[in-house]
């Protein structure tokens, strides 16, 4: 399993809610990983949105490229969440996970 951590966005957030964007890059053919994301304000009692997208390099802007991104099964933890990761390239691609966490 991939450990990662990464930046708070923004640094004013609201008690009720945090955002957070990690990006890097990663190749992956067809292959499901686990990824863990480590930040201390996350409960199991969490809801977490996530989404993910190529870009055009480190980072970089978002783009429509021409390899396929998923997530899979966000489940929260007792300081860290979870997903499953999914990228579909034949070389390592720049990709942005952007999460918020609602408590």
């Amino acid at each position: 399993m991939t450990s990662l951590t990464g930046e708070e966005l923004p640094p004013n957030a609201r008690r009720a809610a945090r955002a957070y964007r990690l990006s890097f890059s990663l190749m992956q053919n067809g292959i499901v990983v686990p990824v863990r994301f480590n930040y201390e304000h996350i409960r199991p009692s969490n809801t977490i949105l996530t989404t993910i997208c190529e870009t055009n390099g480190e980072n970089g802007d978002p783009i429509v490229g021409f390899n396929r991104t998923a997530i899979y099964n966000v489940v929260p933890g007792p300081g860290y969440f979870e997903i499953w990761l999914e990228i579909n390239s034949g070389q390592p691609i720049w990709v942005r996970i952007d999460a918020l966490v609602i408590r």
